[in-house]
């Protein structure tokens, strides 16, 4: 997931993506958004605020992260449909 663009838009027509974001700067904004769901895209938590993953599995899911330089972490301050854990 580029950290160079605000919006990533997830299409997995041709296979299971599996992801991972790199370090922010402070207070940087991210949307992640599903346009294609032909299988399933999983963020793992590698610089993330949360346990496991999120998984994303149709069209319309997503997620709002924002970066924060004293966890050194992407922390979600929204969701729609994606699966957290």
């Amino acid at each position: 997931v580029s950290v160079s663009v605000g919006l990533t838009r997830l299409d997995t027509s041709s296979g299971t993506a599996t992801l991972s974001i790199a370090d922010g700067t402070n207070g940087q904004v991210k949307y992640i958004v599903m346009v294609v769901a032909g299988n399933n895209a999983v963020l793992d938590n590698t610089n993330g605020n949360w346990t496991t993953q999120i998984l994303f599995d149709a069209v319309g899911e997503g997620v709002t992260l924002i970066f924060d330089n004293v966890t050194n972490k992407w922390n979600i301050v929204g969701s729609h449909g994606a699966t957290i854990t």
